[in-house]
């Protein structure tokens, strides 16, 4: 990646011009471009789902790996990731191309995203030493392709409208596809690794993966070429990028939800990655874990269809307040429920989903309203380094939430593929609950510092459409 300067990077071979001024009345999206967009969150997560659920497991029952070394190996990655993702955000921000800004990135790194991602499964019969050493280089690597592609992905809805409203749909959209793509997983990865493996789990996790793979590469390609970019800077100013991070940490609402957005996404990963230790070794049914990982992505869907009308009356922040908590109470009581009773299981998992899916889904919007927030403060817009900030949460959340899956696994002396002592059933079920709960009081807790309401941000969004109106 280049590095900061106060030029701005050449991103060229397509068109040395900017897209000329748009100016845009926030009028409602077609209904094919926003399922267009939401295609790209499906490509995502049919890599994030299957690594938060199948990759610890993967790596500790499959390659053989201890739970701590991977759980090390998930946290030591991301250091460089402080770096890259803000670099490829302020790339983008700074990228000229006829197809705009943020859209070319998704036809450029779609087949190597797809590439890299079949690569993780592709470890020979090494040793152990060797086998770790392959995780870290094959891991690091899919996690640089993963900001490249997503920064610039997520980075695109903030510049599809400029209503606030409207992204909250578009976000509703997004999350469904995503959801959808994580009920794909949870329904037909275990099959699928079981029929194409034929008893041989790695052989089927790669050709499993492979499928995915090619899947993600034809939704990102539909993406590049349904969606539009409306919302064009006001001015093109040569700001070093060092001054857009300032700029960007300086902004209390937007770190408010960086902060939450990490918290999130390790309570998510570790329940997510926990699952199948606890329907294995707890529950001692591995195949109900694809019931259950279905009826939870389904409710999830449901709940995401709610998003822009419980958003209409009490607003984005008090919305995710209560439904946050709604999904800690939920998760909580699985560390109590008894395990032989699935159906009262399955039951309460949806509640919590219900809960959760909207929840996540509003948060997407939310960054996008902090990014009109810096316009309208500072007359600079830093959508690409706002979204960039979001992968950088997502991808530690991804980290610490592997590494305390992994951590506390081996605290409590898990070993694979043996019988667990009555300390490890503890542990399992506290990765499985009270952590992933614990963690959901924390954003409840953080998002009393985010101060961007709805009144508030509807007069930004009015005053920034007529500074954009009268420009043109």
């Amino acid at each position: 990646m280049a590095k900061s300067s106060t030029t701005a990077p050449s991103v060229l071979p397509l068109s040395a011009q900017a897209p000329p001024a748009n100016p845009d009345s926030g009028a409602p999206l077609p209904v094919s471009e926003k399922i267009g967009y939401a295609l790209g969150d499906a490509a995502s997560n049919l890599f994030f789902q299957f690594f938060g659920i199948f990759l610890v497991f993967y790596y500790t029952d499959t390659l053989g790996l201890s739970a701590a070394a991977v759980g090390t190996m998930m946290l030591v990655t991301r250091i460089a990731d402080a770096v890259l993702d803000p670099m490829v955000g302020a790339m983008a921000d700074r990228t000229r191309t006829r197809w705009g800004r943020f859209r070319p990135y998704l036809l450029w790194l779609a087949i190597p995203y797809g590439v890299t991602g079949v690569l993780m499964f592709m470890c020979p019969d090494w040793d152990s030493r060797r086998k770790l050493l392959f995780a870290y280089i094959t891991y690091t690597l899919m996690m640089f392709i993963y900001s490249a592609i997503n920064v610039p992905y997520s980075a695109l809805m903030g510049v599809m409208s400029s209503s606030s409203a409207e992204r909250t749909r578009l976000s509703s959209y997004r999350f469904v596809a995503a959801f959808g793509a994580g009920s794909l997983i949870s329904y037909l990865a275990l099959p699928m690794k079981n029929w194409l493996g034929q008893g041989n789990d790695k052989v089927g996790f790669l050709w499993t993966m492979g499928i995915f793979s090619i899947l993600s590469v034809i939704c990102f390609c539909i993406t590049f070429a349904t969606t539009k970019e409306r919302v064009q800077p006001m001015a093109d100013e040569k700001v070093p990028m060092h001054k857009d991070a300032a700029l960007l940490v300086r902004t209390l609402p937007w770190v408010m939800l960086f902060l939450a957005s990490v918290c999130n996404l390790v309570a998510y990963c570790v329940r997510a990655g926990a699952q199948m230790y606890y329907f294995k070794y707890v529950v001692g049914s591995e195949k109900l874990a694809s019931w259950f990982m279905v009826s939870s992505t389904l409710a999830a869907m449901a709940g995401i269809a709610f998003s822009p009308w419980i958003t209409a009356r009490v607003g984005k922040r008090a919305a995710m307040m209560g439904l946050f908590g709604a999904s800690a109470a939920c998760y909580a009581s699985f560390f109590i429920l008894p395990a032989n009773h699935f159906g009262l299981l399955i039951s309460v998992n949806i509640l919590g989903a219900l809960a959760f899916g909207p929840a996540g889904s509003i948060i997407w919007a939310m960054y996008a309203d902090t990014a009109d927030y810096i316009e309208w403060k500072h007359c600079r817009r830093i959508t690409g380094l706002v979204y960039a900030g979001v992968l950088f949460a997502i991808k530690m959340g991804i980290a610490l939430g592997g590494a305390l899956l992994g951590w506390v696994l081996a605290g409590y002396g898990f070993k694979p593929n043996t019988v667990p002592s009555p300390e490890t059933i503890t542990g399992i079920k506290l990765v499985f609950s009270l952590l992933p709960a614990g963690l959901f009081v924390t954003i409840i807790l953080l998002l009393c510092g985010y101060s961007l309401n709805e009144r508030k941000v509807a007069e930004i969004e009015a005053a920034l459409r007529a500074r954009r109106n009268q420009a043109a």
